[in-house]
């Protein structure tokens, strides 16, 4: 592996923990690859399984984490994540809570025959580089340009930036500084490897502002779309509102015109004259059917001399209401015969004042 890959060996100094873990740097605009091999003895107790889940929470903060080895927990079902035991559904809790996941589609069977240590290390290495190829997959869609994540898939990866970033940072601490060689050749490659570096994250940087900017600038060439859209439909609208006032000033003009003053009189003579003729046939019709009282062997003869006919009591009311809307009601004199006073009330042609029952209006049926 060493051989193979620019690797560096980190050491937690925890000696509880059977487990090797190896940063392999990564290629110009990659980020870092965190390999760790772990061994968990069968017998092991709870208490350096919590050292375990520990460590494997400390390590998880990396973008990029390949953990393989050994955790003897046969009972657990990777697929449906379940388990038996105590133990191992407390490994699976811890894996979960990392946000591990499961590639190995298999677990290795052993065989009669042993495989020699130069397939073993063919396999090994072939094996690394999937795992390479598959994590330079998932580097590139979640770095891409045309990557498009939903907010709460961003949140998550900043979440998981901030954890890599603080573990990397808790590393450097615990690292003690390195002697640095007074070679001027070697201080030359390793000044060159810094600053490529840090030329790697320029560019990523002016990669990231430049997809930024871009998208920024076709946003604002769309609300400049968008406003102009608008300022066209407001000038439509405006065009329209103007043509009605025009319109509206020709029709009032019009309306003055001696035609138009010709038409309206005629109409309001054709009113007139059918006023006319419905009152005179209400004339007729209650001369035919509601004659004037006549006084009877009871009643006095001159109290029916003052009497008037139901057509007058009508002709009253109408006027009243039609003289002065607001104060429509009429005083019941002795002119007014009872009887037909009670008629008008009964049909609801007459209503009574709510507070005077000598007092009655005609009902408003105009309005």
């Amino acid at each position: 592996m060493l051989e193979c890959f620019d690797c560096l060996e980190l050491n937690d100094g925890n000696d509880k923990v059977e487990c090797l873990w190896v940063r392999i740097r990564g290629k110009a605009k990659k980020a870092d690859i965190l390999v760790g091999v772990c061994y968990r003895p069968p017998n092991q107790g709870e208490e350096t399984d919590e050292v375990l889940c520990k460590q494997l929470a400390e390590v998880s903060l990396s973008l990029a984490l390949v953990l393989v080895g050994d955790f003897n927990l046969p009972d657990i079902f990777w697929k449906y994540n379940t388990a038996e035991r105590k133990q191992s559904q407390r490994f699976l809790e811890c894996v979960e809570n990392n946000f591990l996941m499961q590639l190995a589609e298999y677990l290795p069977e052993n065989t009669s025959d042993a495989k020699s240590s130069v397939d073993a290390k063919e396999e090994l290495l072939d094996d690394c580089e999937n795992i390479w190829k598959q994590m330079e997959e998932y580097q590139s869609r979640l770095v891409g340009k045309e990557a498009v994540l939903k907010p709460g898939h961003k949140v998550f990866l900043l979440m998981m930036r901030m954890k890599a970033l603080t573990a990397e940072y808790n590393q450097w601490q615990k690292r003690n500084p390195e002697i640095i060689s007074t070679n001027p050749v070697a201080l030359l490659t390793i000044g060159k490897e810094e600053l490529q570096k840090v030329k790697n994250d320029l560019e990523r940087v002016l990669t990231a502002v430049q997809s930024k900017n871009q998208e920024l600038t076709e946003r604002l060439e769309r609300e400049q779309q968008w406003h102009e859209e608008q300022q066209q439909i407001l000038d439509v609208l405006n065009g329209i509102e103007e043509e009605r006032r025009h319109q509206v000033e020709q029709l009032s003009r019009k309306s003055l015109n001696t035609r138009a003053l010709n038409e309206l009189r005629i109409k309001i003579l054709k009113l007139k004259k059918y006023k006319e003729e419905l009152l005179n046939g209400l004339g007729e019709f209650l001369e035919e059917h509601f004659p004037p009282p006549e006084y009877g062997g009871s009643a006095k003869k001159n109290s029916s001399e003052e009497l008037i006919s139901l057509h007058e009591i009508l002709e009253i009311l109408i006027n009243k209401l039609m003289s002065t809307p607001h104060e429509p009601y009429v005083r019941i004199s002795d002119s007014f015969w009872p009887p037909y006073i009670e008629l008008l009330l009964r049909y609801g042609i007459a209503l009574r004042h709510p507070e005077d029952p000598n007092r009655i209006r005609l009902e408003a049926f105009h309005i």
